[in-house]
C-alpha cells in the first residue's frame, strides 16, 4: 500500500507546511477522498464484485470526470490493494477490514505529508 501513497505528492505537493509539520486543508481534503475511495472499493471486494469489473467502473469514470493521471494511478493501486484481502463471510470481519482498510489509507497519505 506504500506505492498508493507515494503518488500522492503529484496530485498535491504541498501537503504539508515544512516549519510547522501541518497538513494543509488540500492534503486534509486529498487523504480524506481517497480513504473514501478505499473503503467504497474494499466494501465492493467484500462484497464479491469482481476486480476487472470495478477496474472498467473507476476507468469509465476517469474519462467521465477526465481525471489526471496522478489521480488515475493512486485510485488503481487502490483497487489493487483492495483485491489482494481474501473475501470474509462474516458481516462483523467485512466491516472490520473495510473499515481498517479506509483508515490504513488515510493514516498513510497523512503520514506521508506530515514527513
Amino acid at each position: 500500500m506504500k506505492h498508493t501513497v507515494l503518488i500522492v505528492l503529484l496530485l498535491v505537493a504541498s501537503g504539508a507546511n515544512a516549519a510547522t509539520g501541518r497538513l494543509t486543508e488540500e492534503a486534509r481534503q486529498a487523504c480524506a477522498v481517497y480513504g473514501n475511495i478505499a473503503g467504497d472499493v474494499m466494501e465492493m471486494r467484500q462484497d464479491g464484485v469482481e476486480f476487472m469489473v470495478v477496474l472498467e467502473d473507476y476507468l469509465q469514470f476517469y474519462k467521465e470526470v477526465d481525471a489526471t493521471k496522478a489521480y488515475q494511478q493512486i485510485v488503481t493501486n487502490i483497487i489493487t490493494d483492495a483485491y489482494i484481502f481474501n473475501v470474509f463471510s462474516s458481516e462483523v470481519v467485512k466491516d472490520k477490514v473495510t473499515k481498517t482498510f479506509k483508515l490504513e489509507i488515510e493514516l498513510e497519505c497523512i503520514t506521508f505529508f506530515r514527513s
